[in-house]
């Protein structure tokens, strides 16, 4: 759990996966981000990660659609939907990736399709995501606090365990007051 992206889409063309590869190697070396570089039968593309970012895949399958090697070694439909958590990276991470997929989406997708947690896809406002980061972490402590300060009851069903965590996080989430601005 954490504010994430999720995004899907195709290449415009096989013939731009080499650039496209050239191109972010050169923006991960220049941010100083990780990178891996995927040319088998099954993936062509790159990965690359900020510090304390999942991975971001922009790696296609033999059908050109943008699709994560990850899912599909364990076989999880549908691989072709990423989702790629950022809450751990902060906005500076965010809003880098969410710009630059920007800038590659007229370059080299068609089809391509984004949702965002942080809304900056959408709006492009970094209050707004700085907003929901904050309420993202506030979440985040409160299920960790709730979870630290709980007592075992003996006897307790997972059912009922479950349903007691849930009825503490919602009484908690109800007293909590989020800022506006």
């Amino acid at each position: 759990m954490g504010l994430s992206i999720h995004y899907r889409g195709n290449i415009k063309n096989e013939k731009l996966i080499d650039p496209l590869i050239e191109e972010v190697k050169d923006i991960c070396e220049s941010l100083d981000w990780e990178y891996d570089v995927f040319d088998d039968d099954t993936f062509k593309g790159i990965s690359f990660a900020p510090t304390d970012c999942e991975p971001v895949f922009l790696t296609f399958n033999k059908i050109k659609q943008l699709s994560s090697p990850i899912l599909y070694q364990y076989d999880i439909e549908p691989a072709t939907i990423i989702s790629v958590k950022t809450q751990f990276a902060g906005t500076d991470a965010h809003i880098a990736i969410i710009n630059l997929f920007r800038y590659l989406e007229n370059l080299y997708f068609d089809n391509f399709h984004m949702d965002d947690e942080g809304n900056y896809w959408e709006s492009g406002d970094e209050a707004a995501l700085q907003l929901q980061f904050k309420k993202y972490n506030t979440f985040l402590n409160l299920v960790e606090n709730t979870l630290k300060e709980m007592k075992e009851v003996p006897g307790e069903t997972k059912e009922s365990l479950v349903f007691r965590i849930n009825a503490i996080i919602q009484k908690k989430m109800n007293d909590l007051k989020y800022p506006t601005k």
